[in-house]
């Protein structure tokens, strides 16, 4: 499944030296840091950004962890279309965590079939060099 972790609560309890660094690769400063943490404070965590609600508000979140599994898939099926002949295609699920409307799964579906398809026409622009297609 894709990743929903409460980001603001581990980011919170981050040391100063482990914020800057974090702030330094974000290209923002420590302060931005916090008021995003402040901004996504729970006062009821089963009401909170858990789950599909994090990649919703946060999109950007859900493209990553999809590009990360479809290049993943992409590298795997490379490597077993280089050592057995005739391979079956790689079947890759996501399953997005804990959606309670069908209007949540289909906004982040949305985000998820978009990014693919991006990854897809990368890989086919490159000449099938980066490894054949698997299901995703």
């Amino acid at each position: 499944p894709l990743l929903a972790p409460p980001c603001h609560e581990f980011v919170g309890n981050m040391k100063q030296a482990e914020k800057e660094q974090l702030a330094k690769a974000l290209g923002t400063d420590v302060d931005g840091i916090d008021a995003r943490v402040r901004a996504h404070h729970e006062a009821n965590p089963m009401m909170g950004l858990r789950g599909c609600r994090l990649g919703i508000t946060t999109p950007a979140l859900t493209r990553m962890q999809t590009r990360a599994l479809a290049e993943a898939a992409y590298d795997v099926q490379r490597e077993r279309d280089e050592r057995v002949k005739d391979a079956t295609p790689l079947i890759v699920e996501i399953m997005v965590p804990l959606v309670t409307t069908a209007k949540e799964l289909e906004l982040q579906i949305g985000v998820i079939k978009a990014e693919l398809a991006k990854v897809a026409a990368e890989h086919a622009a490159a000449g099938g060099g980066r490894g054949a297609a698997p299901k995703l």
